[in-house]
């Protein structure tokens, strides 16, 4: 076969459609491309590690209260604006708190009242344990 008779070497308007032709022609836009994605990569391996996405993580709160006989007692428990009831055995829990001090704040249905500061610490949930209320 001759390559002069050849109807696409001899016909200057159909172009030759090859695949290495088109990565030929196209090799700086992809180079281009490649060199951005580097950058990027770059860039968010940067952000994970900066210091500040070592920012502090929230911790929780929580204790039971009791009466001086053991039996639960049935109250409202605030931290700094954030209300709970306690559970039937007399229980709370804060999930998501600030690390810091904060003042917790408990008033029973009996009109009782008990406050404290309480100091969070980050992605730790800080116990209070049993906590006597009322006689």
């Amino acid at each position: 076969m001759s390559f002069e008779n050849s109807p696409q070497l001899n016909n200057p308007t159909k172009p030759v459609r090859t695949f290495s032709g088109w990565v030929y022609r196209l090799r700086p836009v992809l180079l281009a491309v490649a060199g951005l994605m580097v950058v990027f990569d770059i860039l968010f391996v940067a952000y994970q590690i900066s210091p500040e996405s070592f920012h502090a993580l929230p911790g929780g709160l929580d204790g039971c209260l009791v009466t001086g006989s053991g039996a639960p007692v049935a109250a409202t428990v605030s931290v700094d604006g954030l209300s709970r009831t306690t559970f039937e055995d007399g229980c709370f829990f804060f999930a998501i708190l600030s690390p810091g001090e904060h003042q917790f704040q408990v008033e029973t249905q009996a009109g009782i009242v008990y406050s404290q500061t309480v100091t969070i610490l980050s992605d730790e949930a800080v116990g209070l344990g049993v906590i006597q209320i009322g006689p």
